[in-house]
């Protein structure tokens, strides 16, 4: 392990190389972004979603995406203001360069599972030495959001079960979340036994007690500015509900999105591609309250679009921009 570490440390320290691999990258995610935004556009009821904004009165139409776009800003504003707090921590951050580093984390993010690639795009804009403690920190943010996630959702599946009187998708959903359960949990389990000798690293050392240094007030503070944002995307969602035409009383949307929200953090899916995944989480999850698939189509499209894609497209411009080094200077 010493001599993989020292490896990684020396080709970090290889400016060249490292400039020359982040070129190739770009290059890299320029076409993947490109191919998949295109194929998901292409695929899911980009017509119809064209065609039923057309319908819309033009004042209520520019009000609604105003009021998304704005939404979407403050919600990767709350994670930028999230990320500088905490890597203020280790460095100074002013908030502009915090949110470019969130936007460049949502377009790296983009194209991996789950969105855990999200980190490297913070790691542009962290000096070399402080790479292992902004991953730390990274984590904090992350896991405050996934607690959320967790919490709310699992409430919401509990009174989505109670409300609903359709038993197949009752016991479906509990075997599925038993299912989910089980193999996260072994995942877990195998990954602790074949990582655990790490424990003895100084890197590993250094990165846990990033992670547990920190008086409870960070935490408290990073865990409801996570609530926040959980609430701002939630409640974007239900009101592209509204907007696409899904008559369901609002609690209603909201646990069923909740419970959406908690099945695609604990299931594999990468942003690129993963529209159909949410499409048809989408189907299977209204269908007790909603008939209007079209509706749920458009809404699920719209938010994938608004919170992922655009800002994905945002963030690979600041990467474009970005020179590897240049808080080093």
């Amino acid at each position: 392990m010493q001599t993989i570490e020292k490896f990684v440390i020396e080709k970090l320290a290889d400016k060249k190389l490292i400039s020359s691999l982040f070129t190739v990258l770009k290059v890299g995610f320029f076409f993947l972004l490109c191919s998949g935004i295109y194929s998901q556009l292409e695929k899911y009821g980009t017509a119809e979603w064209y065609t039923y904004f057309s319908t819309l009165e033009t004042t209520y139409l520019f009000f609604s995406v105003a009021i998304l776009f704005a939404l979407m800003i403050l919600n990767w504003g709350l994670e930028s203001l999230k990320w500088h707090i905490l890597i203020n921590k280790i460095q100074k951050h002013n908030f502009l360069t915090s949110i470019k580093a969130i936007f460049a984390s949502v377009s790296f993010g983009f194209n991996t599972p789950n969105r855990v690639g999200e980190f490297g795009g913070r790691l542009l804009f962290v000096k070399r030495e402080n790479i292992f403690k902004a991953i730390g920190l990274s984590f904090i943010g992350s896991f405050f959001q996934l607690f959320v996630t967790l919490v709310l959702g699992s409430t919401s599946l509990l009174i989505y079960l109670q409300v609903n009187d359709n038993s197949m998708i009752s016991n479906n959903l509990v075997i599925a979340s038993l299912i989910i359960t089980a193999v996260i949990s072994l995942i877990i389990l195998i990954s602790w036994k074949k990582w655990f000798p790490l424990r003895k690293q100084k890197r590993f050392k250094e990165l846990i007690s990033v992670v547990f240094s920190w008086k409870p007030r960070l935490y408290f503070n990073i865990f409801i500015l996570s609530l926040f944002r959980y609430l701002v995307y939630t409640g974007q969602f239900i009101l592209l509900l509204h907007i696409f035409g899904i008559e369901v009383a609002n609690w209603k949307k909201g646990i069923t999105v909740s419970t959406m929200y908690l099945f695609q953090s604990i299931s594999p899916s990468i942003s690129l591609i993963d529209m159909g995944i949410r499409q048809n989480l989408a189907y299977y999850l209204f269908e007790p309250f909603s008939t209007n698939l079209m509706g749920i189509t458009l809404a699920t499209f719209t938010i994938w679009l608004i919170n992922l894609a655009i800002p994905a497209i945002i963030g690979y411009g600041i990467i474009l921009k970005t020179k590897l080094f240049e808080n080093e200077v």
